[in-house]
């Protein structure tokens, strides 16, 4: 008698027993038999089950990549080498769109569809387990300006596969995830950068002087830190000598404004009980101390501004002050202690609003891409660096967001399991982390689900350094939140206040907030507002809040018809 194999044997031996056994019990062990039994574990290195398999965060420890980037490559060699040959005819890309295409061809020919799929939604094939594969680019150390922002559409990630796995009762375990990561090479720290390297710097007098060409300077970075543009005081902010009486001028304290030449462009910053004023300076009385606005400033008759006046050349004085003078096209710089020369750091205008654009569709969103360990920083206000609508299983990790204009990370309608994790967030002016849906979605499709935002570090953003709203089952876990330079630290819920909204399951837990709300009035650390039901703030861990100038701010808000929360 022909003998059989011992796995024909063992895959028998699994089947009479699956008779005998509930349902439920019987795909548990086929689902077991089939990782351990018939399929070695390296088979499993690979992508990821969709059933059966956990996330585990991904390492670069160890792996060589598809592709590579770096600083001395090539867009016309094959990019499959981490560094030049000695012959200098092949080696890494120069940029990272081209090796975005090759990931794109790449897909081509290892993907394949089978007709008709599983699900419209997913790329079929008759490969066993599924056929595809996880395709990883390293970029290497180095500075990457960016001519215009990276855009990553449906078929820029990476795929749901269809598997011959059995499925029991289930189809969709039938089901394999693979990724396409790009990620820094290991050991170094590549930066991506919405602006424009400043060379060629002249020292002239007390600052240094650099001629530009066909370019505005919003804001000004030198080695990943934002500088600050030409101001007065130089620290802290001044006061109204009394409380204005009128939204269109007010009365100041002798010594802090004066009528300084060319003042056609001032800006005057003015923080208000709940919002920040931008104004300018129209005209200076200094006989009377009268300082009268362009428009008038809602607000500073409800409660004296706190106030600070830029954008003058005659303000420049101080250690990391800039200004730009349009007539000449010129920027000078007052170089911060660290830097002797500026000619030796990178110093940076930014130019671009957006770095990263994660682009997908209503019935076919941008699935299984990730960033890890990159540094992304300077642009202009107006748009988050990075910004994900319509993505499915997406992640950002261990990244450095620094010196954005805007906010650091939108997530938008229709993104589901999306991962925020172990990122360090500075100096994003208009937010850190917002998780922002629509209230009333024109379809399931557009709501934002299952969004990890855990384990950052968030320091001097304005706005609010993590938001949630609109949104279900956000975990805001383990972050550390500190000097926040808007009015809420963290804030989750919205202010549709119908119990229909699409708002709730939120949990705030085991975060660190400290030394926060210097800038803001009537608020809270933590701020929830709206009808969120199924929500939970616990075992935060919360100190040194400031009080706020008028009103007190406290540690945690419960605003505008909160309910629905919890708190531990």
């Amino acid at each position: 008698m022909k003998k059989l194999p011992n796995q024909t044997i063992k895959t028998s031996r699994l089947l009479n027993l699956l008779r005998f056994l509930p349902l439920s019990l019987s795909m548990l062990l086929v689902l077991v038999f089939f990782d351990f039994g018939r399929v070695s574990h390296s088979a499993f290195a690979q992508g990821k089950l969709f059933r059966g398999e956990k996330w585990s965060k991904f390492s670069a420890a160890g792996k060589d990549a598809d592709f590579y980037v770096a600083t001395n490559g090539n867009d016309r060699w094959s990019g499959t080498l981490p560094e030049p040959n000695a012959a200098n005819s092949d080696g890494p890309f120069a940029t990272i769109a081209r090796a975005q295409q090759a990931v794109f061809e790449l897909k081509q020919r290892v993907y394949k569809i089978k007709e008709p799929p599983l699900d419209i939604r997913f790329i079929g094939s008759d490969n066993e387990y599924g056929s595809g594969k996880d395709i990883l680019v390293f970029i290497r150390e180095g500075y990457y300006s960016l001519s215009e922002p990276l855009s990553f559409l449906p078929a820029d990630g990476g795929e749901r596969c269809e598997t011959k796995l059995p499925t029991g009762a289930f189809e969709y375990h039938k089901l394999k995830d693979y990724y396409v990561t790009y990620a820094a090479f290991p050991g170094e720290k590549p930066v991506i950068s919405g602006g424009r390297l400043i060379k060629q710097w002249i020292k002239t007098q007390n600052f240094w002087l650099a001629q530009t060409r066909d370019l505005t300077a919003e804001k000004m970075l030198a080695n990943g830190k934002m500088q600050t543009l030409a101001r007065t005081p130089n620290e802290g902010y001044f006061t109204p000598a009394t409380t204005p009486t009128s939204t269109e001028f007010f009365v100041f304290n002798d010594q802090d404004l004066f009528p300084w030449p060319d003042m056609q462009n001032n800006r005057i910053i003015m923080l208000l009980r709940w919002h920040t004023g931008i104004n300018s300076i129209s005209g200076i009385d200094r006989e009377n101390s009268i300082a009268y606005l362009q428009k008038p400033q809602e607000g500073i008759v409800v409660a004296p501004p706190r106030y600070y006046v830029e954008n003058l050349k005659a303000l420049l004085d101080a250690p990391g002050e800039w200004f730009f003078d349009e007539q000449l096209n010129q920027l000078l710089f007052i170089p911060p202690e660290k830097i002797s020369d500026p000619n030796s750091a990178n110093v940076t205008v930014p130019v671009l609003e957006n770095l990263v654009g994660v682009q997908g569709e209503k019935d076919r969103p941008v699935r299984n891409l990730r960033f890890y360990g990159l540094t992304f920083e300077a642009t202009n206000p107006g748009n988050a660096a990075i910004s994900l609508e319509y993505s499915n299983s997406c992640e950002l990790v261990d990244c450095t967001i620094r010196g954005v204009g805007g906010r650091a990370v939108n997530i938008l309608k229709g993104n589901y399991n999306t991962r925020i994790l172990g990122n360090a967030i500075s100096e994003a002016e208009q937010g850190g982390i917002y998780v922002s849906g629509n209230a009333h979605p024109a379809d399931w499709t557009e709501i934002i689900q299952q969004t990890q935002i855990s384990g950052n570090y968030i320091e001097r953003c304005g706005g609010t350094s993590i938001v949630a709203t609109n949104s279900l089952n956000t975990v805001i876990s383990r972050n550390e939140v500190t000097r926040n330079l808007g009015r809420f630290a963290i804030s989750a819920g919205g202010w549709s206040n119908l119990e229909e909204v699409i708002n709730g399951g939120y949990r705030v837990e085991y975060n660190h907030v400290h030394h926060v709300q210097e800038r803001a009035d009537d608020s809270g650390a933590i701020t929830t507002s709206g009808l969120t039901h199924d929500s939970v703030i616990r075992r935060n861990l919360i100190h040194d809040v400031k009080a706020g100038m008028f009103n007190d701010n406290v540690a945690i808000w419960f605003d505008n018809m909160s309910r629905g929360w919890i708190a531990e």
